[in-house]
């Protein structure tokens, strides 16, 4: 039972969509709003990008435009639209890696795991150097519990990019639920290291010490998750799961009661 508990604690950080920008010396105010140069709501986004599109242009530009408008509407949750435009990003410039990590992200947004694999895998052909490609390859093979792919490809990441905290953080969470309590730590090490202010990177190390019964270690870190991140639900619920395993009940139910208040929001 305990062990049960303490594997729904190593919660996954999932992909990341960043804003790309084609290189060039100037912009037009939808293109900067479009390439995320002036800060925006996503439905400004998509506006902008429908405009840049419209306009026309070079292939390069109407690829990272259709990128772009694809990511504000992900981000507003019309994930097929935002395929639409991805798979029109790789339509308009099939030899840039943009148009296939986008694509990719939005497969794993609709869980369509394999096929977010198949575009990260033709994004790694076009650049073997892209530690982000390799990052989120591993973060698809998690998700379809292929755990040593997914950590094979968190190291290639990390190679590649060592100055990544996401890397070591997501390693540890593979390692963790590989039980090599050992390699988790020294990953979250690594992870808080480079990111002090890295919340995740605390639960995941806090789960790692509350699975080896070190509850004093795993407080302290769910407590500091909660400091760097009072919104943080994982660090509330492995607080409680920590204190519940103490015998300390009614701080075990308050942690869980801000748990369930923050995952209702």
């Amino acid at each position: 039972m305990a062990s049960d508990s303490v594997r729904i604690l190593f919660t996954f950080v999932g992909l990341i969509l960043l804003i790309v920008t084609p290189a060039r010396a100037q912009y037009s105010q939808n293109e900067m709003l479009c390439w995320g140069q002036i800060p925006s709501q996503p439905d400004e986004q998509v506006v902008a990008c429908t405009a840049v599109i419209e306009a026309g242009g070079d292939f390069i530009k109407l690829s990272y435009a259709h990128c772009n408008r694809g990511i504000g509407f992900q981000a507003r949750g019309h994930l097929d639209r935002a395929i639409a435009d991805y798979d029109q990003s790789v339509k308009l410039n099939p030899n840039s890696l943009i148009g296939y990590e986008c694509r990719a992200k939005g497969n794993y947004a609709r869980n369509a795991f394999d096929a977010a694999i198949a575009d990260f895998n033709e994004a790694i052909a076009l650049d073997p150097n892209s530690a982000s490609a390799f990052l989120g390859r591993g973060v698809a093979y998690r998700a379809k519990g292929d755990i040593d792919h997914a950590i094979a490809d968190y190291g290639e990441s990390i190679r590649l990019n060592p100055g990544d905290a996401m890397g070591f953080n997501n390693r540890g969470l593979a390692m963790a639920y590989k039980r090599n309590y050992d390699g988790a730590i020294e990953d979250f090490n690594n992870a808080i290291r480079l990111k002090p202010t890295f919340s995740a990177a605390f639960v995941g190390r806090g789960g790692v010490f509350l699975a080896q019964r070190d509850f004093e270690r795993a407080i302290k870190d769910y407590t500091d998750a909660i400091r760097l991140d009072p919104k943080n639900a994982a660090a509330y619920q492995g607080l409680g799961v920590t204190y519940r395993m103490t015998g300390d009940v009614t701080r075990a139910n308050a942690a869980f009661d801000q748990a369930r208040v923050l995952v209702a929001k």
